[in-house]
Formats: C-alpha cells, structure tokens, sequence
C-alpha cells in the first residue's frame, strides 16, 4: 500500500520525497509491525510487560518493531545500507523512527492535525476543501478537537490498540505552508522545493498511517476479512485479560460479539475519512482511496440500517 501512494498518489511525481525518503518509506512500511504480540500497547503496560518496562510505557509495540528490525539490519547479511554515509545513514534512521513511531493511535490526532495546518488551504465562504473537487457526498472533515471524543462509546475496533485517544493539540507546524496558493487543478503542481524536511516528514507519516489502515480503501469483501480477523484478535486479548482477572477492554469481550458495524462506522468517522480526507485534499491522486473509504463506510451503514441499528458516529457536514 505504501508503495501505491507514493507511486500513484503523486508523492515521487511531485518530488516530496527525494531518494533516502523513498528507501526510508520503503523500510518504515516494511517494518512497522515486526514481531507485534497481537495485544495493544495497554495490555503490555498494565501487565508490565518487559517492553512497556524497556521503552517506560511509551509506545512499547512501535519502539519495539522499529528497534527489532534494526538489530536484524545490524546483522551480517542485511546490513544494506552499509554504503550511506554517516550522515545519511542517521537521517534514513531517524526518518523510520519517526515514521513507525507515528503508527500509535495516541499520537494519531497530532500528527494529523499538524498535517492539516500545515498543509491544507480553506475556502472561507464554503465548508469544502477549496483544493480539491469531491463529490457531494463526501464530508469535510478536519481533526476532531478533544471534547467531541469519547473514548469508549465512539470507539472502534482498530482503536483499541491505544490506551486512550488524544485529541489534537493546538500545535501549527513552525513552517507555514509554501504551497501555491490558487488553482490546484491536476496541471497546476504546486511546488515543494522550501518545504522543510520537519515538514516533508509530516506527509511521511500521514502516508504510512494511510498505508496501515489502507484496508479502509480495500474492496469491501478485503475489508471486511481484514475487520473480522482484527475482530478475533480483539477477543483472544480480551480472553487473555479475563484470564489474569483484568477488566475487558472495550470491544474485546467475546460475549458482546456483534458490535462490529457500529463501532467501524465510528471509527470511520473520527479516524478514517478525516485521514483519508485530508490526504486526497493534497495528493488529487489519493483520491481513489477516499472513494474507497466512502464506499465501505456506506456498506457498514446499509447493514446497520437492515439489522435496525442506529448508525452511531455517522459523519456529517462541518459548517
């Protein structure tokens, strides 16, 4: 998936990434969940596990993957990037880290907010995106702020690999934008040559965040294998956590078997179309993955409304 943005959605033709971007993308989406336990970063602490105790409850599964992938790439036989220069060689890793770090859903609405104020150009007489034409069904949407989350009532299944989700910070990128400003038809390539690399690599991380929850943009019968596969994770966590006398997370209660519609739709709606979103207001060439995401929250709404459950979290226009 990550391939197919930077490829197809305008990353290598607009030259935000320049060649060590490309191989640190490559690397990122490659290692990003090398060797996950299939339990969140919650469980890990409360159980104090030794990866919560070796990185100090801060994002014990994302250091984990990125810190177990590079002792491999340290043994004789991987070590590929031998070549690079010192200097590159800290930038490429310093990219990976800062790209695998960014898959903790705690950090999600940062990083997202800081990509949309960095980035993004409004039309203040409309409540559309002024960068890019959507059809009409498609919401605008913008990083929720904090008081419009509850934690456990809007809470998907995908979620529950956070221990809680933090809303965004007000925190603007210290760059402005360089973006031209004016038309953004597909001719019109705005460029990026003084863009900074602190915020290049605001787009990295959006971008690998698409590709990891790139089965939102699948075709809804991947989609939805992939929904129940991550389903049945959720319960053999929350098995383990009934088992050691812990308190069942959220969504994780094999008992309570048949939430999954509602709570997808609100992941969809506080998660997924705002990301996926924000991204096509960019990168045009996304565009086929919003479409995607659109469609398959459609089909978690159809089938909400013929088992006559109400649609919770359903997305609506911002004024």
């Amino acid at each position: 998936m990550m391939h197919m943005i930077m490829v197809h959605g305008g990353l290598l033709k607009r030259k935000v990434l320049d060649e060590l971007a490309t191989l640190g993308c490559y690397i990122a989406a490659a290692v990003h969940d090398y060797e996950h336990g299939g339990v969140n970063n919650d469980f890990l602490i409360q159980t104090r596990d030794s990866l919560a105790v070796t990185y100090n409850d801060i994002s014990p599964l994302e250091n984990h993957h990125v810190a177990a992938a590079g002792r491999i790439m340290g043994n004789p036989g991987y070590r590929f990037t031998d070549e690079l220069s010192k200097a590159d060689h800290r930038v490429l890793r310093g990219s990976v880290i800062e790209m695998v770090l960014g898959t903790d859903m705690r950090r999600h609405f940062n990083i997202l907010s800081r990509f949309q104020n960095t980035f993004q150009r409004h039309d203040t007489t409309s409540s559309r995106s002024s960068s890019m034409e959507l059809p009409e069904d498609i919401p605008h949407h913008r990083a929720p702020a904090r008081h419009n989350i509850d934690v456990r009532s809007r809470h998907s299944i995908e979620l529950s690999r956070a221990r809680s989700v933090r809303a965004p910070v007000a925190a603007a990128a210290a760059q402005a934008s360089t973006l031209s400003r004016g038309s953004t038809s597909q001719s019109d390539t705005p460029s990026w040559d003084n863009v900074s690399d602190e915020n290049k690599g605001i787009i990295r991380q959006v971008a690998l965040k698409c590709a990891d929850l790139g089965h939102l943009a699948a075709s809804p019968e991947v989609h939805k294998r992939w929904a129940h596969l991550l389903e049945e994770e959720f319960f053999l966590q929350g098995d383990r956590e009934k088992q050691l006398g812990m308190t069942v997370s959220p969504l994780m209660d094999r008992r309570n078997k048949g939430g999954i519609t509602r709570s997808q739709m609100s992941f969809f709606s506080i998660v997924g179309i705002p990301l996926f979103k924000s991204m096509a207001d960019i990168f045009e060439e996304t565009r086929p993955m919003l479409q995607g995401v659109m469609e398959n929250f459609k089909m978690w709404e159809r089938e909400a409304a013929e088992s006559g459950a109400p649609p919770a979290g359903s997305p609506k226009p911002h004024a």
